[in-house]
């Protein structure tokens, strides 16, 4: 069975939701966090990978940039405000993954775009600023250098599907492996496993499942998971500091 771009997102975006609950303090058990922390972590490979599709077949990479930019701008405003105000245990955490697909998608101009004004900037220039940009997501944005490395990945074995699922396979394996061993060592529980950001091969079956069209077009698809994503983060760091 295959799905469109958008049926794939009203999913992830529900996973979202799951992923986030524990936000709410004594809301669910350790265990059923540790399981929906695990069963979530396609979604933010999934959007990294429609990062580049959306790369790949925009007709104006620039405006897709400004795009991503504006809006993780107003959910770092939005953050502050819920922090400042209701609940400052938002710092710790202060998630921001359109920030991260935003730092990513610049890079990916700077490094490969080849039309427009940018084609004036000197190529030294353009690699030393994008690796710059790299080092400041894997630094500060949410994710660290997991959303960049995935882009990448999924940029470069762009319509090679074999080479794709082997990087995201080896990708999980780097990630689960100290895991696994600090879990061995320390007497930790088998739930302790799931908590690991590097899961990448569990998005998969989602990306195989995908028909390559981009489904239901308009204003309010294009802009559904900008405004769903910060909202209900909001919303559920809001209900944690009253319950508590």
């Amino acid at each position: 069975m295959k799905f469109n771009s958008f049926q794939i997102k009203l999913f992830m975006m529900l996973l979202m939701v799951l992923d986030h609950l524990s936000i709410i303090p004594g809301f669910l058990p350790y265990e059923l966090i540790a399981v929906f922390h695990f069963i979530t972590r396609p979604v933010a490979i999934w959007f990294a990978f429609t990062l580049v599709e959306g790369y790949m077949h925009t007709h104006d990479r620039y405006a897709y940039c400004k795009r991503l930019f504006t809006f993780a701008g107003i959910m770092m405003i939005g953050n502050t405000m819920i922090m400042v105000t209701i609940n400052p245990e938002l710092m710790p955490n202060f998630p921001n993954i359109i920030l991260a697909l935003a730092l990513s998608y610049l890079a990916l101009i700077l490094f490969y775009h080849d039309e427009g004004k940018i084609t004036g900037i000197p190529p030294v220039l353009r690699t030393s600023t994008g690796i710059l940009v790299l080092v400041f997501c894997t630094l500060f944005a949410e994710g660290s250098f997991i959303i960049p490395a995935v882009v990448f990945i999924f940029y470069h074995t762009y319509n090679k599907p074999k080479q794709r699922d082997i990087w995201l396979w080896g990708i999980t394996l780097i990630l689960f492996i100290p895991v696994l061993i600090s879990v061995l060592t320390t007497g930790g529980s088998f739930f302790d496993l799931f908590y690991t950001e590097g899961y990448a091969v569990l998005v998969i079956p989602f990306i195989h499942m995908y028909n390559g069209k981009l489904g239901k077009k308009t204003k309010f698809t294009q802009y559904l998971f900008y405004v769903f994503y910060p909202l209900h983060i909001w919303i559920l760091y809001t209900l944690a500091a009253f319950i508590k």
